[in-house]
C-alpha cells in the first residue's frame, strides 16, 4: 500500500511538472474587447472553452486576428507565425473575457512581456 501512495503521488507530481512546462508558452490576455460571432456566443452560454482560431465566419475575424491587430496597433510586433493557438476562456456576455495565447517560443512571449508596458493607457493587461 505505500509503495502504491508513494507511486502515485511521484506521478501526480510529474503531471504537474508536465502541465506546468507545457504553459511555459502561454500568455493571458485580459480586458481586450472581442468581437465574437453567433456561435462562439452559443458556445459561451453553454459555458464551454472554445477554440476560436481555426472556425470563424467568413468576413469576421477570427480571435487571433483581434489579437494581433491590436498587438499592432500599439507597436508590438507579433504576427499569425509567433501564435500556436488562441481561444478565449468562456465567460457569459462580456465582451472582455480572458484570451489564452501560446506563443511559437519562450523567446516570442519575452518579448511580447517586454513590450506590454505600451498598453499602458489602455484596459488591457498580459500575464504569464
Amino acid at each position: 500500500y505505500k509503495k502504491r501512495t508513494k507511486k502515485i503521488e511521484l506521478l501526480e507530481r510529474r503531471v504537474d511538472e508536465l502541465e506546468q512546462h507545457s504553459r511555459l508558452d502561454d500568455l493571458l490576455i485580459s480586458g481586450l474587447e472581442i468581437h465574437r460571432t453567433y456561435a462562439q456566443d452559443t458556445a459561451c452560454d453553454r459555458g464551454k472553452d472554445i477554440e476560436i482560431t481555426a472556425t470563424h465566419s467568413p468576413g469576421s475575424p477570427s480571435l487571433e486576428d483581434q489579437v494581433i491587430k491590436f498587438f499592432n496597433s500599439k507597436n508590438i510586433a507579433i504576427s499569425s507565425k509567433d501564435i500556436v493557438a488562441c481561444h478565449s476562456l468562456a465567460q457569459k456576455h462580456s465582451k472582455t473575457s480572458t484570451i489564452v495565447i501560446r506563443l511559437a517560443s519562450r523567446k516570442c512571449k519575452m518579448e511580447v512581456l517586454r513590450n506590454a508596458k505600451k498598453l499602458k493607457g489602455t484596459s488591457v493587461y498580459v500575464n504569464e
